[in-house]
């Protein structure tokens, strides 16, 4: 009866890790959704850091199916079954503008520094991808970039130099995109050309760098409409959860490659192979693992809401138009000063005065520059300007809200569309009984040449950039940069500055006051922005975009009569 006893004793731990084992293979069987049942650990990876970039609701191109979905589970995936800390070790970018893909490029550099190569990183991108059709480079494709200005897009080979110049346990880059020039769902992009382009293969000389692409050559990165992920990143996620995350790259590699291939024939009718793409002298990777032990339980989860992606122009979500709660705004008027909840927003009087608007470059008449031309004499009375872009304190104070990419109270606003802009201003001058505005274009540039003509293909009250204007991976402070002349900041660079005028070409007549045609299509921007090159922010150059559109790289401020 004892040594009974004892041989049940003994094989008691056995049939409970059989029961579980039953249990989980049981539950897993009754319930496939990658999206709402996944395995959960109990320990804690203090060693790995991930970035994830989910591009899909684009303001020139077609959205991304599910490309949101795609991002917001690898993250859960990373936090639940592999047990990276999310607040800590995971930079997540829905939407994201090349200053924020850039800004995560940066983090993850300066992590793996910090940790000195005793620590592993992932990077996840889904969304568009684009080739340069001349150098048949490959892009990745900012949500606010059309995919013919690869110059605004963050080059893959740029990409991996940084990448593999980490000091790093290994690095392991996952696209869910192709960049051939097509679109997720099998057409191509709006502003590609109408064939497909087989891109080149980027140099992997980095031993510890390994890239895994949803796609071969001229091929498409599919979805996969029923389960609401892009096809490479489904099954992906679906090793992860029959695994518990313990899976090597190798394994991991077969897996979804084989899996892709099969699936993508049989539901998209259409071939799509993943590749990998790792130096030549480096085997070792396929032994890399995700996690050395699985998770051992499964747990229901919340299921991802996918975003309806937008079909026309679009404020670009993912920090998105967020409600914030307020207390009660203090306003008030102090000389030329408005305060409100005791933050300081200060306008500056510019004196009547006459000055040459536009351009005195020599452009061709085909050229962008040629917007800025012909050059002619303008008359304007006496206003106010503001002395900074309007910051996020004082636009969250009046709308309840902050739409910005990026995020610091003392940050200029931006990604607000000109239509928000007149909310904005109607709502403060309803408070304060005054008749703020947007500055018209000529008050807008006679201001930023500081009245002197001679400077309106420089920069604001400047020949040269240094200290005066901002570019850069964001945006910077409100008044933080060099004042110019006439106690101006930020006129070059930063963000760009809605006007209130519509858009419309120069003529030479000589103009009092201008304010612009009666009606358009789009509305002036002026000043160029962070991720702008320097000609772009020279006090004479002209951009426009439609009064329902918005943009990381836009915001305004405020003047009045």
């Amino acid at each position: 009866m004892i040594q009974r006893l004892q041989k049940m004793k003994a094989i008691r731990p056995i049939l409970t890790s059989i029961i579980l084992a039953v249990s989980l293979i049981t539950t897993r069987g009754a319930d496939k959704d990658i999206d709402t049942y996944m395995p959960v650990t109990d320990k804690t990876d203090e060693n790995t850091f991930v970035v994830i970039i989910s591009n899909e609701n684009y303001k020139k191109e077609k959205a991304v199916p599910f490309a949101i979905n795609d991002g917001e589970t690898f993250k859960l995936y990373c936090e639940k079954t592999l047990g990276i800390p999310a607040e800590s070790h995971i930079k997540y970018a829905p939407d994201a503008s090349l200053g924020m893909m850039y800004d995560c490029v940066d983090w993850l550099e300066e992590v793996m520094k910090a940790y000195n190569g005793e620590a592993r990183a992932i990077f996840y991108y889904s969304g568009h991808g684009v080739p340069d059709e001349d150098s048949k480079q490959a892009y990745l494709l900012p949500v606010d970039v059309g995919s013919s200005s690869v110059k605004r897009c963050m080059s893959t080979a740029e990409l991996y130099k940084r990448l593999g110049a980490m000091p790093s346990k290994g690095t392991v880059v996952f696209l869910d995109a192709c960049f051939s020039g097509a679109a997720r769902n099998g057409d191509m992009m709006r502003e590609a050309r109408g064939v497909a382009i087989q891109p080149k293969h980027d140099d992997i000389s980095a031993k510890d760098l390994v890239v895994f692409s949803a796609a071969t050559g001229k091929e498409t990165a599919y979805p996969y409409k029923q389960k609401k992920h892009g096809m490479f990143t489904y099954y992906l996620l679906e090793k992860l959860n029959t695994t518990g995350g313990a899976v090597t790259l190798g394994d991991m590699s077969d897996y979804v490659t084989e899996q892709v291939k099969r699936n993508s024939i049989t539901v998209n009718k259409k071939s799509q192979t993943p590749t990998l793409l790792a130096s030549a002298d480096n085997g070792a990777w396929r032994g890399w693992t995700f996690s050395a032990t699985p998770a051992k339980r499964y747990e229901s989860v919340a299921r991802i809401e996918t975003p309806k992606s937008n079909s026309g122009p679009l404020s670009i979500t993912g920090s998105s138009k967020k409600n914030t709660v307020v207390e009660a705004t203090k306003l008030e008027m102090a000389g030329n000063k408005i305060m409100v909840n005791d933050v300081p927003y200060e306008m500056v009087r510019i004196d009547k005065g006459t000055f040459s608007m536009g351009s005195q470059r020599p452009f061709n008449a085909y050229s962008t520059f040629s917007l800025s031309q012909p050059r002619h004499k303008v008359t304007l009375k006496a206003y106010n300007i503001g002395r900074t872009e309007v910051p996020q304190a004082i636009w969250e104070a009046i709308m309840g809200n902050n739409p910005s990419e990026n995020v610091g109270e003392n940050l200029p606003v931006e990604n607000v569309t000109w239509e928000e802009c007149q909310q904005f201003i109607e709502k403060l001058n309803q408070q304060l009984g005054t008749q703020f505005r947007l500055p018209t274009e000529a008050e807008w540039e006679y201001a930023a040449c500081c009245r002197n003509e001679t400077l309106s293909d420089s920069f604001s009250g400047s020949k040269k950039a240094d200290g005066i204007a901002r570019i850069g991976n964001s945006t910077v402070d409100c008044g933080s940069l060099k004042i110019s002349d006439i106690g101006l900041y930020d006129m070059s660079g930063n963000v760009a500055e809605w006007c209130q005028d519509y858009f419309a070409r120069y003529d030479a007549a000589p103009k009092t006051n201008p304010k612009g045609p009666n009606k358009g299509f789009q509305r002036v921007v002026r000043g160029g922005s962070y991720m702008d090159s320097e000609d772009l922010l020279r006090s004479s150059y002209r951009g426009h975009m439609r009064q329902n559109e918005s943009s990381p790289s836009v915001g305004f401020r405020l003047a009045h009569d």
